[in-house]
């Protein structure tokens, strides 16, 4: 009688699932056993129902036996459409892992086996799945963020089957800069930077920087505090590459104060992301070169934003520094910007032997300054002083990464904040001014941003002045005046202040546009600064000029309010009135 096959189906081996795959047929009628292509003793079954194991890696033919006289076999192996069993074989060794860091720091991993016992045989088909924690599973053999260290990559098949491999995922390269801050001496209230000082070869010494007036470098110190009224608010900026910050007012104790101030960024500089189509090709140095014609930019996921046409310039990101993520070469850091002659184009050059050229997509993070722009105000009527205490304080800056454990700390001078009452009493309003000033440029400060300063500082004298300038050609039998200016303005001469001040001062001065009191001048002539002897404070004198109507004659052009020619376009008829319209 012929041997019926119901059905064979693919079962996991319950005691060996990477050395062997088991097989459960069903046949119409009960057999005597089977026989492997390995061996001519009989496997006894008597069942209908019975489990063939077969082993992995190996060819695997199976002969079903009707009875034990018969001469006549049928193959398991042509029922499944096989002449041949085979079954691959799952050894870690086989496992390939390719890493490719990103920009973030993390790395792409990529899994690929390589079998070792690939056969010249038809064979029956597992499916694979991969783990990076032995918990969650996935079809695809790519992960996209792996963190940098000691990790294990997990592989298993349907089959139960399942081996891992141990690997080490080197740190993925970011975006390189230091962590800098800066403050400038411009903004309204001067700050130090917080140091111990160790005057070691190589240490930390005192400079104007790290220090305050009344822990200054100077042979008697100043403690002179800025004073500022209770109604005053003043707006500070700095620049900083740290990606937290953190605004406290203190009081005279070193105590915050119940006062939330926040820190507004101004410009996004700092880790920008740039995706282009490019093309790679062999620099005359055998190096990896980039150029840039026309195609598509992306976002961050590869989806298409638009197209672009450099035509052989460079985008933002092409420049020195700038982490560049390159299929087949992971993130490279530009190393140089040239023309190249070859492509007749601009190229970033990086220090790696060009492999694959061709056209391909680039992914970049590159700043495009150093630093971003940071921004906080202060209202001192919003400064709680407590009781007892007095009404000094001083403003602190920490700039932190907590990723790489750095931090540090900018404390301002201190402010005396006065009442309206004690404003009077300590008769402000002849012995201080107030001076605003701002620039329309960007210079240490960005004015884009619409910042301007503010501070009172104490004068000891205050006078208005004729400023007269004037030249003269002097001939033979005649004397004429060629140009004469009379300028109304004033002259001061403050009080000693330290020389944190004292540049503050001198900067304000120097400004674009400068308010003393709430009027409008210009500086005149050099500001005087002289440093009393023995002491760590400074006299300023200097002469400013209004920057309101002056009157000023200019005998080869026109007569005019700043001494420029006035232009009539043309007479407009104006019917019976006859006036003359500009």
């Amino acid at each position: 009688m012929a041997i019926n096959i119901i059905s064979a189906n693919i079962i996991e081996n319950t005691g060996a699932p990477c050395d062997f795959v088991d097989v459960q047929v069903t046949t119409e009628s009960v057999i005597y056993g089977w026989v492997s292509s390995d061996s001519v003793t009989p496997n006894l079954v008597g069942a209908l129902t019975f489990i063939v194991s077969c082993p992995r890696g190996i060819p695997f033919r199976v002969g079903l036996i009707e009875s034990e006289f018969a001469s006549e076999r049928i193959s398991l192996s042509e029922f499944l459409g096989s002449l041949y069993f085979f079954f691959r074989k799952l050894y870690s060794s086989d496992i390939n892992i390719h890493t490719e860091p990103n920009l973030d720091g993390t790395s792409t991993v990529e899994t690929t086996i390589f079998w070792t016992q690939e056969p010249s045989l038809p064979y029956l088909s597992l499916l694979y799945e991969y783990s990076i924690d032995n918990v969650t599973w996935q079809s695809s053999n790519l992960f996209l963020s792996v963190s940098a260290g000691p990790q294990t990559i997990y592989f298993r098949d349907n089959k139960g089957c399942q081996v891992q491999k141990d690997i080490t995922i080197e740190q993925g390269v970011t975006n390189p800069y230091e962590r800098i801050f800066n403050i400038s001496n411009v903004n309204s209230v001067t700050f130090s930077k917080d140091e111990i000082w160790d005057s070691l070869q190589g240490g930390i010494y005192k400079t104007k920087e790290n220090t305050l007036a009344m822990t200054g470098i100077e042979e008697w110190l100043s403690r002179e505090a800025m004073i500022y009224r209770v109604s005053d608010s003043i707006k500070i900026q700095f620049k900083s590459s740290y990606p937290t910050h953190e605004v406290k007012v203190q009081d005279c104790k070193g105590e915050d104060v119940d006062l939330v101030v926040g820190v507004i960024r101004k410009s996004d500089n700092l880790d920008l992301f740039e995706s282009l189509d490019c093309v790679l090709f062999h620099t005359s140095s055998g190096l990896l070169g980039m150029y840039f014609t026309s195609g598509n930019f992306y976002d961050s996921s590869g989806a298409t934003l638009g197209t672009f046409q450099l035509q052989g310039n460079l985008p933002d990101s092409g420049k020195i520094g700038a982490i560049m993520q390159i299929p087949s070469y992971g993130s490279q850091q530009v190393v140089d910007v040239v023309y190249d002659s070859t492509v007749n184009k601009r190229v970033l050059i990086f220090n790696t032997p060009s492999v694959t050229v061709g056209s391909t997509i680039m992914k970049s993070l590159y700043n495009l300054l150093d630093y971003n722009i940071y921004e906080f105000s202060i209202d001192f009527s919003d400064i709680v002083i407590p009781t007892g205490l007095m009404s000094q304080v001083r403003i602190k800056i920490k700039a932190e990464d907590t990723v790489n454990v750095k931090e540090e700390n900018h404390y301002s001078e201190y402010i005396d904040i006065i009442s309206d009452s004690d404003w009077v009493d300590l008769d402000g309003e002849n012995s201080m001014i107030s001076i605003d000033y701002y620039n329309k440029n960007n210079q240490d400060i960005f004015y884009i941003y619409g910042i301007k300063h503010f501070f009172r500082t104490g004068i000891k004298s205050i006078e208005e002045i004729i400023i007269d300038e004037s030249e003269s050609s002097i001939g033979d039998k005649t004397t004429s005046l060629i140009t004469s200016s009379v300028n109304e303005g004033i002259s001061i001469v403050f009080e000693e202040v330290n020389y944190r001040e004292m540049i503050k001062i001198v900067l304000a001065i120097s400004s674009e546009d400068l308010f003393i009191n709430g009027k409008g001048y210009v500086k005149h002539e050099n500001v005087k600064v002289e440093k009393i002897s023995n002491t760590g404070s400074y006299s300023i004198e200097c002469s400013l000029i209004s920057s309101g109507q002056s009157f000023n004659i200019n005998i080869n052009g026109a007569v005019g309010g700043d001494g420029n020619p006035i232009y009539l376009p043309k007479l407009i008829d104006v019917g019976t009135e006859n006036y003359l319209k500009i």
